[in-house]
């Protein structure tokens, strides 16, 4: 990971993929990153989504959005996540360590009042 702006909006986007009989277990751990994010113990994580791959349903992805390179590091010392990185160790529940890419945007998304179009600038 290069350094992470200061200031503005920092997309994540990381990759998951349990051992084969382990999804389950990722998933409520997942979930309960997703829960500290979502709370008012992470002020500036903006976004904060869990998905299963429909090809792969055993291969999560996390689509994160934080203010600044700040929120960031503040996500990663929750006790959420910290117990996520250390259950996920023990416990042997990761073919391979999660992919993660961090992004800044490039333009805004607007959508246009009452019309499916959106437009980017």
């Amino acid at each position: 990971m290069g350094r992470l702006p200061e200031k503005g909006t920092i997309v994540v986007v990381a990759r998951i993929i349990p051992k084969e009989g382990k999804a389950a277990r990722v998933e409520e751990l997942l979930l309960k990153v997703r829960a500290s994010a979502e709370s008012d113990k992470e002020p500036r994580c903006k976004s904060y989504r869990t998905v299963k791959s429909l090809d792969q349903p055993t291969t999560f992805s996390v689509f994160e959005e934080y203010d600044g390179a700040q929120g960031v590091k503040e996500h990663g010392r929750t006790e959420a996540f910290q117990t996520l990185g250390k259950v996920a160790k023990d416990e042997d529940l990761l073919v391979e360590a999660p992919i993660i890419h961090f992004f800044t945007e490039i333009g805004k998304l607007h959508q246009m009042e009452g019309q499916k179009m959106v437009s980017f600038d």
